[in-house]
């Protein structure tokens, strides 16, 4: 299955993203987001610290 998120804006990228941590969706996904967040340069070297975060 393939996904496109080239439209989705990094903000709404990275609330999926801390609200499948928060409703403990699957890990697969949980890490298929944050993979995506990662190629666009939004998180440091650790998952915990996301940049661009207000």
């Amino acid at each position: 299955m393939s996904y496109s998120w080239f439209y989705v804006e990094d903000e709404l990228l990275i609330n999926i993203y801390r609200k499948s941590v928060e409703q403990n969706l699957d890990k697969e996904f949980i890490e298929f987001v944050f993979t995506e967040i990662k190629g666009r340069d939004l998180v440091s070297e650790k998952p915990v610290h996301l940049l661009r975060i207000k």
